[in-house]
């Protein structure tokens, strides 16, 4: 069963949006007996063809890549909008699903042809199956969209299936989401500091701020979940807002103490730079705490500096300005192209800690890490080895220059209370 709907953006038939939710009501309920699967897909980079080219080029996109999914024997189609279709696949079959649905990711990683213009148009996936989970026409709509939007976060042609492994981390993630207000206001989300240890000197004298808080019903949550569930809630800002205003209360306080450190780092999150207000915001703390700019750093890593690059370019630029300390953290991951970091402002780099791994474990790896910090060295860029765990790393790395070494071989994160020992120590 096809819907066209010709060539005119955002144009759509309500009348056959519900004959596909009547077929869904005939598969989905208590006491179905009916197996196979339904299928969501969304064109997610549709909209730039059709504004590069003009809507008529968008329309016959369409028309081809309808005539695939029109050609598949075993699935029912519906054109449900523009960019979306819903498939459904009846049969028990689990290896018959695959086959299709592997079928559909496979072509949309070529070229669709259009006139003679080849074009890449991607494509985010999600599955559920019946009988299962959902119940009713409206729990599939929900749940398919729930899986879509996780295979937007996680890349192109990316198929996320909502099953029982989907559910139970969705869940962890609304319980999350639903608690962060409440430790905002309370004081729940508690700051450890993990300090970098400075081969020259001998001591330790930078500071990395990292979160976590105590969630009912999950127990301590780290940063690499908080962050995330905040960008997807909303509520990045917020939490964002209390680490930075965290961060500088700490270097009030080690200045207030006459203790010898560089600086305090706190992660930022590229949707952080996206608001009008963030670096008025940031010298606002900074002006309220009463401490200098430049003990003060913000780290960036550097999947998430490219993915909204110019904006991210232009606050680092401001930042930098002010005296605040950029450092670019995952360091060597390959993504971030040479011309980026020499334009940006950047005054350190951290090389992420899969590097450090294969140092010993991959033929290559020790020699790739010397190149890094040869490269950043010639740059005059500080650099800090993140994830050292072994006395031969740390050994080997200070060999090849490397000044600045964090991980679990020197120190764990540790509360407040027990920094300034840690400081002081040799």
């Amino acid at each position: 069963m096809t819907v066209d709907y010709g060539n005119i953006r955002g144009r759509f038939d309500p009348p056959l949006i519900s004959t596909c939710v009547e077929r869904l009501e005939g598969l989905f309920g208590e006491g179905k007996k009916k197996k196979g699967a339904v299928l969501k897909l969304y064109l997610n980079n549709f909209k730039s063809y059709n504004d590069s080219f003009g809507f008529k080029f968008g329309g016959l996109l369409i028309d081809e890549i309808t005539a695939f999914l029109e050609a598949i024997d075993e699935a029912d189609i519906y054109h449900i909008r523009g960019v979306e279709y819903v498939l459904i696949i009846e049969t028990s079959s689990r290896a018959v699903i695959k086959t299709i649905i592997d079928s559909i990711l496979q072509r949309f990683e070529e070229a669709w042809h259009v006139n003679s213009i080849e074009c890449m148009c991607s494509v985010n996936a999600g599955v559920i199956y019946f009988p299962g989970h959902a119940n009713t026409p409206d729990e599939v709509i929900e749940f398919l969209e729930l899986a879509i939007s996780e295979s937007s976060r996680l890349g192109l042609n990316y198929l996320v299936e909502y099953d029982e492994e989907f559910i139970k981390k969705h869940r962890r993630k609304s319980v999350i989401a639903k608690q962060i207000p409440n430790c905002l206001k309370t004081g729940g989300i508690e700051m450890l500091f993990r300090p970098t240890f400075k081969c020259s000197t001998g001591r330790y004298s930078r500071i990395d701020c990292r979160m976590r808080m105590f969630c009912e019903g999950l127990g301590l949550v780290g940063e690499a979940e908080i962050y995330p569930v905040a960008e997807q809630s909303g509520q990045i800002n917020s939490v964002g807002s209390y680490a930075i205003s965290k961060a500088c209360e700490l270097v009030s306080d080690l200045i207030k103490q006459k203790q010898d450190f560089e600086t305090v780092a706190i992660k930022i999150s590229p949707l952080q730079f996206l608001q009008d207000r963030f670096v008025r915001d940031v010298a606002e703390m900074i002006e309220e705490a009463g401490i200098p700019a430049n003990r003060l750093a913000f780290e960036v890593d550097e999947v998430a500096a490219q993915s909204v690059f110019p904006r991210t370019h232009m606050c680092m630029h401001e930042l930098s300005e002010m005296g605040i300390e950029m450092i670019l953290t995952d360091f060597g991951t390959g993504s971030f192209g040479v011309s980026n970091i020499l334009s940006m402002s950047i005054d350190v780099v951290k090389i992420t800690r899969s590097l450090i791994w294969q140092m010993d474990n991959t033929p290559n790896g020790a020699s790739v890490v010397d190149g890094l910090i040869i490269f950043a060295n010639k740059l005059g860029l500080k650099l800090i080895a993140d994830g050292v765990e072994t006395e031969a790393q740390a050994k080997m790395l200070a060999e090849f220059g490397c000044e600045y070494q964090q991980g679990r071989f020197f120190v764990n994160a540790v509360p407040a209370n027990e920094l300034i020992p840690i400081l002081k120590s040799r």
